[in-house]
C-alpha cells in the first residue's frame, strides 16, 4: 500500500534514501542521531512512550487535570474512562487496588447488567493481558497470575464504558488516524487528525453485558478474525458509514469533533513531559487512536472515550473492501509530512516566522486530507536549529541512560 501511495505522490522508493519509512526497530537511528544528513527524515519518533504506553498516558492526563484544578482552570474534556494507574508486585499491592476499586464503586455505582472493570497491562497490545471483569474480585483474580507470576508490574484499571453503543446489536470501537510531524525548517512540532479515513471495528458476536465471552467485548481486529463467523463486510466499516449504520445523521461529524478534542488533550499532556514524548524536527509518525462510544440515549450525543494510542497502527484493519482508503491515508501522510521536506535541506537556523512556515498551513493540511481548521496540537522548538535540537535530545537520552544504569547497579542487577 505504501508503494502505491508513493506512486500517487510521484515519490520514488530507493534503498538508502535520506527519508525512511519503516518499523521502529528497522530504522537506522545512528544515522539520525549523527545529524550529518540535513535531508534525514524518519517515520517514527524516538521517544513517544508517554503517548502510546497506557499507564504513562493515563498518568500524564491525570497530572494535567490536577494542575489545571490548582490554577482554577477547568478541563472540560474527559479523555479516558475513570480509572487507576497501579504497579502490582505483591499481594499488598493487590489489596491496595481492591480498596481503590471498592471506593470508586461506592462513589459511582456501576451500570447494572454490564461489566464493571477493564484491566490492561500498560505495554500490552493485540488484546494480550487485557481482562474484562464484572466485580472487583474478578479483576484481581485475572491480574494476579500475570502480575505476581509473570512479572508484569505496570497496569491501568478502568471503568468499562457501559452501556456501549451497538451496531446491529454488536459492540464496536473506532480506530482514528492522526499524524504527528516535526518541521526541520521552523522546528515546530504539530499533529493533525485525518478528516475521513478512520475504521469502525465491529464485534462478530452479539453483545450481552452479562457474558464473559471476550469476542463480545474486545473488538480488536486481531481478536475478532479468530471468530468462525467473522465477515469483513460486517466487521469493518468506515467512520462516514456510521450515520447510516446507526440511523443517526450527523453522528460521524460529532464523533470526529470529540475525537479531535480528546487527542488534543492527550498530546498536550504527553508533551508536558519530554522524557516520555519528544518529537524531533527530523521525524514524523502515523498513529492510531482507539475510541469507544457510550450510549446515552437517542436524544443525546454519545460519550466519546479514548482507550489508547497506538504506534505503528495495523493498517490491515481496512481489509479488502476499504483498502483504497488505506492507500489514500498513506498518500495523505506523505503529502503532509514528507513531500514538503524532500527538496530543501534543513537550514542552519530555524526560521523565526513560524506562522508562515509550510508546516503551519491549515489549507495545506486540509488539501492533504486532514482536518485543517486547526491542528490537534503544536509545540515550539527548544533550540535554535535542527542540529541543536538533536544535540539536546542526545544529552537528555544520555542522562536518562546513566540514571537507569545507576539504578540497576544500585540494586545489584547486572546490566
Amino acid at each position: 500500500a505504501l508503494r502505491e501511495a508513493a506512486a500517487l505522490c510521484g515519490i520514488a522508493i530507493e534503498d538508502g534514501a535520506s527519508c525512511q519509512w519503516a518499523d521502529f526497530s528497522s530504522h537506522d537511528w545512528d544515522a539520525l542521531l549523527e545529524g550529518s544528513d540535513p535531508f534525514r527524515r524518519v517515520s517514527c519518533f524516538y521517544t513517544r512512550a508517554g503517548l502510546v504506553r497506557k499507564a504513562m498516558l493515563a498518568h500524564y492526563l491525570q497530572k494535567r487535570k490536577r494542575q489545571a484544578a490548582k490554577t482554577g482552570a477547568n478541563l472540560e474534556v474527559d479523555v479516558l474512562p475513570v480509572g487507576f494507574v497501579v504497579d502490582i508486585q505483591d499481594e499488598e499491592d493487590l489489596g491496595s487496588l481492591r480498596a481503590q476499586l471498592l471506593e470508586s464503586a461506592r462513589k459511582s455505582p456501576p451500570t447494572p447488567g454490564h461489566p464493571v472493570w477493564v484491566a490492561k497491562a500498560s505495554a500490552s497490545n493485540r488484546g494480550e493481558n487485557l481482562f474484562i471483569a464484572h466485580s472487583v474480585e474478578q479483576v484481581l483474580e485475572a491480574m494476579r497470575p500475570p502480575a505476581l507470576e509473570g512479572g508484569i508490574v505496570e497496569w491501568v484499571v478502568q471503568r468499562y464504558i457501559a452501556p456501549p453503543m451497538l451496531i446491529e446489536g454488536r459492540k464496536f470501537h473506532i480506530r482514528a488516524h492522526f499524524v504527528a510531524t516535526g518541521c526541520p525548517y521552523c522546528g515546530t512540532a504539530r499533529a493533525w487528525l485525518h478528516r475521513k479515513h478512520h475504521a469502525v471495528l465491529v464485534a462478530t458476536a452479539p453483545y450481552s453485558g452479562a457474558s464473559q465471552d471476550r469476542l463480545e467485548h474486545l473488538t480488536n481486529h486481531c481478536v475478532q478474525v479468530q471468530h468462525p463467523e467473522y465477515d469483513e463486510r460486517r466487521q469493518i466499516r468506515a467512520l462516514d458509514e456510521l450515520d447510516g449504520a446507526l440511523g443517526r445523521p450527523g453522528l460521524a461529524g460529532l464523533v470526529l469533533g470529540r475525537m479531535q478534542e480528546a487527542l488534543a488533550e492527550a498530546l498536550a499532556a504527553a508533551a508536558a513531559a519530554p522524557v516520555g514524548f519528544a518529537p524531533l524536527p527530523q521525524c514524523f509518525e502515523l498513529l492510531g487512536a482507539d475510541f469507544t462510544l457510550e450510549d446515552r440515549g437517542a436524544d443525546r450525543p454519545p460519550g466519546v472515550w479514548l482507550l489508547e494510542v497506538n504506534a505503528g497502527p495495523d493498517l490491515e484493519i481496512f481489509g479488502t473492501r476499504l483498502r483504497h482508503r488505506c492507500v489514500e491515508l498513506l498518500r495523505d501522510t506523505l503529502r503532509l509530512a514528507v513531500e514538503p521536506y524532500l527538496c530543501e535541506a534543513a537550514p542552519s537556523k530555524f526560521s523565526s516566522d513560524t506562522a508562515d512556515c509550510t508546516c503551519a498551513s491549515g489549507a495545506a493540511a486540509s488539501s492533504a486530507g486532514f482536518v485543517g481548521e486547526r491542528c490537534l496540537w503544536a509545540a515550539a522548538p527548544r533550540a535554535a536549529s535542527a542540529a541543536e535540537e538533536l544535540a539536546g535530545f542526545k544529552r537528555r537520552v544520555g542522562i536518562a541512560g546513566r540514571w537507569a544504569r545507576a539504578l540497576h547497579e544500585g540494586s545489584g542487577v547486572v546490566v
